[in-house]
């Protein structure tokens, strides 16, 4: 829905308190990219290049890597907002 040239979430689906307007409201964050979307930066580990490509000039941030299996992949790494909650993971 566009309001004065603004894209707005659904009323119904924002899950917001009051009158709140925000254009996205991300809850949680999974993708998937070919790993050659990724453009490779020397010296910096791949999983750190894959946050920059998608996820710099947020407030969100990478988190330690963590063993054990998450969707089949050996590790993972959980993306975490200022308040210290997981709001996604690059396995």
């Amino acid at each position: 829905m566009a309001v004065d040239g603004a894209h707005f979430v659904p009323s119904s689906n924002r899950g917001l308190k009051g009158d709140q307007a925000q254009a996205a409201l991300i809850d949680y964050i999974t993708f998937s990219a070919p790993v050659n979307a990724v453009p490779a930066k020397p010296g910096t580990p791949f999983v750190q290049s894959v946050f920059d490509e998608f996820l710099s000039g947020t407030d969100l941030r990478l988190d330690r890597e963590l063993r054990g299996k998450r969707n089949f992949y050996e590790t993972h790494w959980r993306i975490v907002c200022p308040q210290q909650k997981v709001v996604g993971f690059i396995a």
